[in-house]
């Protein structure tokens, strides 16, 4: 519950657009035009944030069309929504090889309704960068073109659709974590984690991971117990707010199998026998993380119901294993793909 408050809190910090955005110091700005009669009470303001949080890793601020006060923009942008689903994007630039002014089509029929903003500022971003890259092939005679994010000059000759746009969202995550277990209230488990993580959606993606657990040792009426785990998991995340934000929050479902070593030490005149086994737990998880340039420090824990549980006992008395209730916590770093 702490963390859906902290997502919830995050988002009106960094996702709501402010007045203050476009004020008298901001030098390069894009003038957003929004016209047609698909767009909703709330959807302008959407547009609006997503915008901003594209352009301004070029430097560069997006304000209404209309803003007083500020020099003249670089360019002009149109989005018409045509229906709430259907847009058209339009510059007021001139394309020195055709003639015409650099236009897109969006269909967001295919896509959720929380997704169509972000989608329409990465769209946006890479028409804006498109167009400058041929822009910059004119030569000195043409009118002087407005200033462009910084694209090294292989990129500026390689054709457009093969340049990854500059500010377009990162949706791989690679993420080394150091973990945490405890299964029925036995004693903790600690190791580390790697995990890869896949944005599929603005607010739904899938994470793989895998890691080990340190050796544990614990006693037995006729000896001792010596266990070491390697975990792997699947899951599926859903955040509070898109991915590219700057903080996010959000819940996952996690499917996890562990493969369990157990190495017995009889006393004397005991027998005993090693082995191994794999535990299957279904969780569930609350996680947040921030962004610190292209790292993010994530935090998260939750719950897990055993699917398949695996016990190591001594004379029917279990010593370690698997079962039970099961509680895990994860800290660590994400490098942003």
């Amino acid at each position: 519950m702490v963390l859906v408050l902290v997502g919830i809190a995050v988002r009106r910090c960094w996702a709501e657009p402010a007045t203050p955005d476009c004020s008298p110091s901001t030098k390069r700005w894009v003038s957003v035009r929004l016209v047609g009669e698909g767009w909703s009470p709330g959807s302008t303001e959407t547009v609006l944030t997503d915008l901003r949080a594209e352009w301004r890793r070029h430097g560069i601020e997006a304000c209404p069309s209309g803003t007083q006060g500020l020099p003249a923009p670089i360019v002009i942008l149109e989005i018409e929504a045509i229906r709430p689903e259907v847009l058209h994007l339009s510059l007021d630039l001139t394309d020195p090889t055709s003639g015409k002014r650099p236009a897109r089509e969006l269909d967001l029929s295919s896509m959720p309704l929380d997704g169509h903003s972000l989608a329409v500022a990465v769209a946006a971003d890479e028409l804006l960068t498109s167009s400058w890259i041929k822009l910059a092939s004119r030569s000195t005679a043409d009118a002087p073109q407005p200033p462009a994010p910084s694209v090294d000059a292989q990129a500026a000759v390689e054709p457009a659709q093969s340049a990854a746009p500059a500010g377009a969202p990162r949706r791989h995550e690679v993420a080394l974590l150091a973990s945490t277990e405890q299964f029925a209230r036995g004693p903790w488990a600690y190791g580390l984690d790697l995990a890869v993580r896949r944005w599929l959606l603005p607010r739904w993606g899938v994470e793989l991971g895998g890691g080990a657990r340190m050796v544990q040792e614990q006693s037995a009426t006729h000896g001792r117990v010596r266990s070491r785990a390697l975990p792997l998991s699947l899951r599926i995340l859903a955040g509070l707010v898109p991915y590219a934000s700057r903080a996010r929050a959000g819940a996952a479902a996690a499917l996890s199998a562990t493969t369990l070593f157990f190495e017995a030490e009889p006393e004397p005149g005991a027998s005993a026998s090693s082995g191994s086994a794999v535990a299957i737990y279904l969780r569930g998880e609350l996680w947040t993380d921030v962004a610190l340039g292209r790292f993010r420090v994530r935090v998260a824990a939750g719950v897990g119901a055993p699917l398949r549980s695996v016990t190591a006992d001594d004379s029917g008395s279990p010593v370690a294993g698997a079962r039970g209730l099961e509680l895990h916590g994860q800290a660590g770093l994400v490098l942003e793909l």
